[in-house]
């Protein structure tokens, strides 16, 4: 959690070998509700702007799938931020990345099982998987960036 040395050192070393890295999925505090959702359904899907099709199929698969989810779309050119998506997005590869609030427990022993939303942490998971299943079938939606 020290400022993000895992996934830097991931996509540093794989920038010198040249992997090719197509996209980068990342849940980041996906179980827990904030102080605002009453529903107890809301979560953010942060995503590369030129990779605006994910949101239409993220949509779909709500639908589709009768996923209980109320997701605030945030696209971007190049996501940053403190999680680990940032040093992925930084390199010009797409991203998307799912978080559901942050809360009081944060890095805290307080943070205990007892207060985890599973059927929202579940929702989330399924829609990740289905959107990365979509990935891994087409073209369209893949565009690294320069």
């Amino acid at each position: 959690e020290k400022g993000l040395w895992g996934s830097r050192y991931f996509v540093r070393e794989a920038m010198k070998k040249e992997m090719n890295i197509v996209l980068k999925l990342n849940y980041d505090m996906i179980a827990r509700d904030g102080e605002n959702d009453t529903e107890k359904n809301k979560a953010s899907m942060t995503y590369t702007k030129a990779n605006a099709g994910i949101e239409t199929i993220t949509r779909q698969h709500i639908d589709e799938f009768g996923i209980n989810l109320d997701l605030d779309y945030r696209a971007s050119e190049r996501p940053a931020g403190g999680s680990d998506h940032a040093p992925f997005a930084q390199e010009g590869i797409p991203i998307f990345y799912f978080m559901a609030a942050m809360h009081p427990d944060y890095h805290l022993p307080s943070d205990e099982l007892d207060k985890i939303n599973w059927e929202k942490m579940v929702n989330i998971i399924k829609i990740g998987f289905l959107n990365t299943w979509e990935f891994a079938n087409s073209d369209e939606f893949l565009t690294p960036q320069e």
